[in-house]
């Protein structure tokens, strides 16, 4: 007789509703004392939208399993990746058993493989772990449990570590003691130095018979003025009328990466942004006269900024640990916006884009002479030199047939 059983929610179920193809039965929630499997973690995200059906979506599930993963993780104290890298490796894990369950019904040894794979594949650790995560551990006993559980998965986490977790609380009661503390003091000097400020005025301005009375009145006060509040005084009670505004306000903007990257953004011209700068100026009370501001300055500095960017992008791109990749190319003919004789005429586009695990890279939008599979062929591996990722490249992945041909051609040479 099948066996029933009440889950949290009050609905009943049998073991046979409860069952997975491939993966077996359906767990409400992932181990506590040991980090999570690939099995384990798939069989608790599909529990609600198996048992549950409607109630609950695999988006929602995939959230609240992320949320228990991260919590095992943190008691077993190994540094975790990005909570959105986790939320995306999981994701695929759910999407690669669907497609197996789709193809289920096939004969084929394609299908017969990937299904070993994935069963294989089901018993080993869900590492969600930092890469440098061996570095960051402190405490050598963490480190060989994180050995063991990618291995052999003999070890078990007995419960929380007690007096580590007081000491930890501690810790952090400290630090956040001494922030208040920072925070009370710079609220102090402060309030410090706009008394002494603004009694320092008050004094400049009193006459000597006033400044007598006040000094009567408050014999067990005294204040000391510093030598840079006293000259900072002094100077502002300069007089500055003939002195012309130096523009500030102008040359922020105009040596700005993050402005000139909106103005790309947005599409706004050296031109329009002249006038809008010069208002900007003015309604700030510059002296516009006074700065150097014209298209030819706007565009020399939107230039210069689109370059170092380029030049930041790319080498951050470079330098970050990338592993295996696969390569997306795709051709459309589009209007020739930059052919000022004839804005109206048609030109062959390239769109280039790598991606693999936790990457994913436009490389570029290039023109090109012709969409012949030669011409997209040279144009992508230009791209991938440029870009320094060739030898990672071990997958294609194009719709026409004359790439294709090319590049069998050229694999045969």
């Amino acid at each position: 007789m099948a066996s029933s059983t009440t889950d949290n929610s009050g609905c009943v179920t049998t073991r046979s509703m409860s069952e997975l193809w491939l993966i077996g039965q359906t767990e409400p929630c992932l181990p506590q004392n040991v980090l999570p499997t690939y099995g384990q973690v798939l069989r608790t995200v599909l529990h609600n939208t198996k048992i549950l059906k409607k109630q609950k979506t695999i988006s929602y599930s995939v959230q609240q399993t992320v949320d228990d993963l991260l919590r095992i993780w943190s008691n077993a104290r190994v540094p975790v990746a990005l909570r959105q890298n986790i939320v995306t490796k999981m994701n695929a894990l759910v999407d690669e058993y669907n497609l197996l369950k789709k193809n289920k019904g096939r004969c084929s040894a394609t299908q017969s493989d990937r299904e070993t794979v994935f069963k294989n594949k089901l018993s080993i650790i869900f590492d969600i772990a930092d890469k440098d995560a061996d570095r960051m551990i402190k405490i050598e006993e963490d480190r060989i449990f994180l050995t063991d559980q990618r291995g052999p998965r003999l070890m078990k986490m007995a419960g929380i570590d007690k007096n580590l977790t007081r000491q930890e609380e501690r810790s952090r009661q400290r630090k956040e003691a001494e922030y208040e503390r920072r925070k009370r003091e710079q609220t102090r000097k402060a309030g410090e130095a706009s008394v002494t400020v603004s009694t320092w005025q008050e004094s400049g301005s009193e006459s000597n018979d006033s400044m007598d009375s006040l000094d009567t009145d408050h014999d067990d006060y005294e204040i000391e003025i510093p030598v840079y509040y006293k000259k900072q005084v002094a100077d502002s009670l300069k007089p500055h009328e003939n002195e012309p505004k130096k523009p500030r306000i102008l040359q922020t903007m105009l040596n700005s990466s993050d402005v000139s990257s909106t103005l790309d953004r947005i599409n706004l011209s050296d031109r329009k942004f002249t006038v809008l700068a010069a208002a900007i100026a003015r309604a700030n009370g510059e002296d516009v006269g006074t700065g150097s501001l014209s298209r030819s300055t706007v565009h020399r500095k939107r230039s210069l900024h689109r370059s170092m960017i380029e030049t930041d992008v790319r080498e951050e791109f470079r330098t970050r640990s990338k592993s295996v990749a696969v390569i997306h190319w795709d051709g459309k003919i589009m209007e020739n916006s930059t052919d000022k004789n004839n804005p109206k005429a048609a030109t062959d586009r390239l769109a280039v884009v790598v991606s693999g695990l936790e990457l994913e890279k436009m490389l570029g939008i290039i023109k090109i002479p012709s969409g012949t599979g030669e011409a997209q062929a040279h144009a992508t591996m230009q791209l991938l030199l440029l870009w320094e990722v060739a030898d990672d490249v071990i997958g294609m992945s194009f719709d026409t047939t004359s790439e294709v041909c090319y590049w069998c051609h050229k694999s045969s040479q």
